[in-house]
């Protein structure tokens, strides 16, 4: 699995799908080599793989193909959630779905948007009870500092936060270097860096949001646009960072009003400063 966030490009006239699946490959070294023949073939070979492809036309007919891996991850159905409600209305849907049985592969086409729908949702059902997925660690960067709009890791088996926010710092080469026991040191290191952190506990219902002192727009839109996953998690808490007289407090706020509040506020102080900073000549 790549831990990685959508990779997405807009075809120029002309040109062919191939040429980005290509460009996807060579961007995370996956051992594939595709002709220029393999234009069908290539999608395919990925999502038997695990990777979600999304083919869309507009020369003729407004068509979106999926091709749809055997398990359904948090990234990809994060994603689904969000866009595929946007294809409904093409004048061509289809899905090629793409199961293991008895060692062989099968592809099952299907154009039923609501077929689709159930049998997304029985994947990532699977996904989940395959890897046992204990947490996840979401982080939104500071888009002043790291251009990727989001990164999220999963935490499966004995896995610990740490090791999501360890990939974190290798990725974008930050030079941290965090042992086992700084589960709390972590997010915390990254919030004050200016990253907004998320980090949840699947089996007791946990969610544990950690704020940067400026929250940005892309922070904000990400946080207004997902309250109703952070509403899934019947524990909700943040920290938030103060300078009290010299002094570096953690302070921690519980329930989602008060999280929300706080989020608006820095927002609102991060507007006003680049407005400021706008009306300087």
């Amino acid at each position: 699995m790549l831990n990685s966030d959508v990779f997405f490009r807009i075809l120029n006239s002309g040109e062919n799908h191939l040429k980005y699946i290509k460009e996807f490959i060579d961007t995370y070294n996956l051992p594939y080599r595709f002709t220029d023949d393999d234009s069908n073939i290539a999608p395919a070979l990925l999502a038997k793989d695990g990777h979600l492809v999304v083919k869309t036309s507009w020369d003729y007919m407004n068509i979106a193909v999926f091709y749809v891996p055997s398990l359904i991850t948090d990234n990809q159905k994060r994603w689904l959630d969000i866009n595929l409600n946007n294809f409904k209305d093409y004048e061509y849907l289809g899905f090629n779905n793409y199961s293991e049985v008895d060692g062989k592969v099968i592809e099952e086409k299907i154009e039923d948007f609501d077929i689709e729908l159930s049998i997304i949702n029985k994947r990532y059902l699977d996904f989940r009870k395959r890897f046992k997925v204990v947490g996840r660690v979401i982080i939104v960067p500071d888009e002043e500092q790291i251009e990727d709009d989001l990164f999220e890791g999963i935490i499966v088996d004995s896995e610990n936060h740490v090791d999501r926010y360890q990939d974190f710092s290798n990725k974008y080469h930050l030079g941290y270097k965090f042992s086992k026991d700084d589960f709390l040191v972590a997010p915390l290191t990254m919030a004050s860096l200016g990253h907004f952190c998320y980090n949840t506990v699947e089996g007791f219902g946990n969610i544990i949001i950690d704020i940067p002192k400026t929250v940005t727009k892309r922070q904000y839109d990400y946080f207004i646009n997902n309250k109703e996953m952070i509403l899934k998690y019947s524990d909700r808490k943040a920290t938030i960072s103060k300078n009290i007289d010299g002094k570096f407090i953690i302070e921690e706020l519980d329930g989602l009003d008060l999280i929300e509040k706080e989020v608006k506020k820095r927002y609102e102080e991060y507007k006003k400063k680049s407005e400021d900073k706008g009306n300087v000549r």
